[in-house]
């Protein structure tokens, strides 16, 4: 029985959990404290985190049980000087991690060690099967590694199993159910897709890099051949443990969303490219939550954006089942400004946003461009966002995410909202989502929003459009949410004196720090800038009206096929009269 210990180490031990913990090794003793161990489950290093070694006294924490009677050998790596530093250690008291209740806590004394001949032999491999500590100092090096939680780092090392792939050994087969994903530590092999009895190389694969994922990310079975070009030493991680670890850490998902680009990104056509009925094809922007691909509807050879939801964010429960509980109402939205959505795509344990490609520059481009607008140009993007802004809101919809990089110019002058993938209902519960520099205070405050928050993001971009300056300048994106808070900000017309009276009053009025104290609606915001519209010979659209739109089908059959055409086009009729949309036909002879 270990004993239990007293209360003020304990007490001590909490306070030293806020620290950087440090990745150390242990190998416990067998029962006749003989080495190397007598059963193949014992050949494995485990890998902990050390909070403290002061004095005489160690505190680690792990999700594996340890075997401490009598004691066990503990291994701490100095990150400083690269190098291992060993202890003899004694279990004193072991309890629940009382911040993560899946590990266990151990208080160990510690005492250098008398013969470090019994220590087991860290960098030859023998029959172990798990990572040694010669084997850290690679996976130091290794992307995934640097990007994950650091709570995940010694749980992933202890997942995972040492294998040996042989020169041509083909190790992943195409088509075949994906049960591990690997990490290269050594030699190199290439990866091959089968076609039409063809095979056709697409990439090589080095220290370092991962292969295989695919097909845990997506459930679906391999999509190529990889086969060792030399001996290729490999880590495998199963899929459960690959599941489990998503699941436990989140922050994983940085990882996944940067596999993803990577994959997307490549000019080599693969398998791995396509999402649903759509094909990407070259990556167009990034933002600070998803990344946008230009890409086309397979069938229809429709151009098409897509917008890949960044994991963090899609792992994100509470954020997924709000952004799936609005993705049809998104997606029904028809505005000539508001850019369409054609489809949701939920694949790679992420979200994809089908849309419209559009030609043009965001607002932002244009004002890193150009410094300011001219006082026309503004007014004429307010009215336009105003328009589109004022359609959502009648929708019960709100934006949460107005700024330059959200609105889209196009050549002929028109304007497009983009983003509606942070919308949210008017008076939902706040998530804290958006942009920093263009929250309104009760966003910041994780208050419930409505139209309002659009408009006091609105009023900050045409700030910006004006002044070419944000009000506030600061960098720091939590102190701009403090002056957002507790500060009004600055009069345009410091920066600008000549500016109208109308645009003046509209951008104070918008950003005021109390909602009650902004504009009721969009449409009221717009009745201010009227006069001043009149005057520059600009209108206010009727935003709450939207627009019709008409698309052609051509359908190419023979005679005896008409029946079967018939049928179909009947069915189909019906679906579309469902939906509120009419259809029409004609026919044409001798095409």
């Amino acid at each position: 029985m270990l004993n239990p210990g007293d209360q003020v180490n304990r007490k001590q031990w909490l306070r030293e959990t806020l620290q950087s913990p440090q990745v150390a090794a242990i190998w416990p003793h067998t029962a006749k404290n003989t080495f190397p161990p007598e059963s193949a489950s014992q050949n494995r290093i485990i890998f902990l985190d050390v909070y403290s070694t002061h004095s005489d006294l160690a505190v680690i924490r792990t999700d594996r049980s340890i075997d401490a009677k009598p004691s066990f050998y503990l291994t701490v790596f100095n990150p400083q000087n690269k190098s291992w530093e060993s202890w003899q250690a004694v279990v004193q008291w072991v309890a629940a991690d009382p911040f993560k209740h899946t590990y266990q806590c151990y208080a160990a004394t510690i005492s250098p060690l008398a013969d470090e001949s019994k220590l087991c032999p860290w960098h030859t491999r023998g029959d172990m099967v798990g990572p040694l500590l010669g084997d850290y100092e690679f996976f130091r090096s290794v992307p995934f590694l640097k990007a994950i939680h650091r709570e995940a780092v010694c749980p992933l090392l202890n997942s995972m199993t040492y294998r040996r792939a042989w020169a041509g050994e083909q190790f992943i087969t195409q088509d075949h159910a994906g049960e591990a994903c690997y990490i290269v530590q050594s030699g190199r092999c290439r990866v091959v897709i089968e076609k039409s009895d063809c095979c056709h190389m697409i990439s090589r694969i080095g220290p370092g890099e991962f292969v295989g994922e695919m097909a845990l990310l997506t459930g679906e079975r391999r999509s190529a051949h990889v086969i060792a070009e030399s001996d290729v030493e490999l880590w495998t991680i199963s899929r459960d443990s690959f599941q489990g670890l998503i699941d436990a850490y989140p922050e994983v998902g940085t990882f996944l969303t940067e596999i993803m680009a990577e994959r997307f990104a490549s000019r080599t056509l693969t398998a791995d490219r396509t999402i649903g009925k759509y094909k990407v094809t070259d990556i167009i922007g990034r933002g600070g939550y998803a990344i946008v691909y230009k890409g086309c509807h397979m069938d229809l050879n429709r151009p098409v954006a897509i917008k890949m939801l960044n994991h963090d964010m899609a792992l994100n429960q509470d954020f997924l089942d709000n952004f799936r509980k609005e993705a049809r109402t998104i997606a029904s939205l028809n505005h000539e400004n508001i850019i369409k959505i054609y489809d949701i795509e939920a694949r790679y344990r992420t979200v994809f946003i089908i849309m419209e490609l559009l030609e043009g520059k965001t607002l932002r481009q244009l004002l890193r461009a150009t410094g300011k607008l001219a006082i026309r140009d503004a007014v004429e993007v307010i009215l336009q966002v105003g328009s589109g802004l004022t359609y959502a809101h009648a929708q019960g919809l709100v934006h949460q995410d107005i700024k330059p990089g959200n609105i889209f110019i196009l050549p002929d002058g028109s304007v497009k909202i983009l983003d509606f993938g942070l919308a949210c209902a008017c008076g939902a519960e706040n998530f804290l989502v958006g942009t920093p520099f263009y929250m309104a205070p009760e966003q910041i405050e994780c208050l419930p929003v409505d139209e309002r928050a659009d408009i006091f993001a609105l009023g900050l971009t045409a700030y910006e459009m004006v002044t070419g300056t944000r009000p506030f300048e600061e960098e720091n994106p939590f102190k701009v949410m403090n002056l957002h808070v507790e500060q009004p900000i600055p009069d345009a017309a410091l920066w600008v004196p000549e500016i109208p009276d109308e645009l003046r009053s509209f951008i104070r009025k918008a950003c005021s720090r109390q909602p009650d104290e902004r504009y009721a609606n969009v449409s009221q915001a717009m009745g201010e800038l009227t006069p001043l519209a009149a005057e520059l010979g600009l209108g206010i659209a009727d935003a709450a009206v939207p627009r019709k739109k008409m698309s052609s089908l051509f359908l190419f059959y023979r005679e005896d096929q008409e029946l079967v055409l018939n049928r179909l086009l009947e069915a189909f009729s019906e679906q579309v009269k469902r939906e509120g949309i009419v259809l029409k036909a004609a026919d044409f002879e001798n095409i």
